[in-house]
């Protein structure tokens, strides 16, 4: 089956992936990952997780509000103190004139791809972000494998992060050309989401959000 890339960018702290494909048929996701228990130190975050998904969906409901009350107090903390003009000013630009967008609803096959790369990285890639497991499955392999038929994928790490940090940072792109991560978020395509985060014992987080065009 024939994969048809639409974008692809590296971050420092976060990428991202987006790629449409044909469906084709699949056993039934719950079948397609078998339990998986992290390394002794790390330990899901669901609290986090609901906690993204919530502002993920506060951000879609109303893009220019949460831009005020979430991204501008962000962007006066000296932890933002990496953030460039040209990128706050794009975000600024963009989200201001962002007309509200459908709730991202839950999805567990989504979930599943999401933890089956999470637990990948902190266990078989020392953290390291990538779309790609070790054993060589791709993006768009694993979402074909769980009937997924056109989606997109945002990763992040980072050490004592918030959600409200997390999206933050996704919004604002420093350092994505393109704006990946933003444009997931806020694309009207998308419209299910599964988020999940692994974290250690100092603190450090990965977080994986994939997106699902079906509602």
């Amino acid at each position: 089956m024939q994969v048809f890339p639409i974008l692809r960018f590296w971050g420092v702290l976060s990428l991202f992936i987006v790629l449409a494909f044909a469906p084709i048929p699949t056993r039934p996701a719950e079948n397609l990952y078998p339990p998986v228990i992290p390394e002794e130190d790390i330990s899901r975050d669901e609290a986090m997780e609901q906690a993204l998904l919530d502002l993920v969906n506060q951000l879609r409901a109303d893009p220019p509000r949460f831009y005020r009350q979430v991204v501008e107090p962000y962007l006066r903390q000296e932890t933002a103190i990496h953030v460039t003009a040209k990128y706050v000013n794009s975000l600024r630009k963009e989200i201001l004139h962002c007309p509200p967008l459908p709730s991202f609803r839950s999805d567990d096959r989504l979930r599943r791809t999401a933890f089956l790369l999470a637990n990948d990285i902190v266990n078989h890639q020392h953290g390291r972000l990538s779309h790609t497991m070790s054993n060589g499955m791709d993006f768009a392999a694993r979402f074909r494998q769980a009937g997924i038929a056109c989606g997109a994928e945002n990763l992040y790490t980072g050490l004592n992060r918030t959600p409200e940090e997390v999206l933050a940072d996704w919004l604002i792109d420093e350092g994505v050309p393109d704006f990946g991560h933003r444009h997931n978020l806020l694309n009207p395509q998308y419209r299910s989401t599964g988020i999940v985060v692994l974290r250690n014992k100092a603190g450090q987080i990965w977080v994986v959000e994939d997106f699902g065009c079906e509602p």
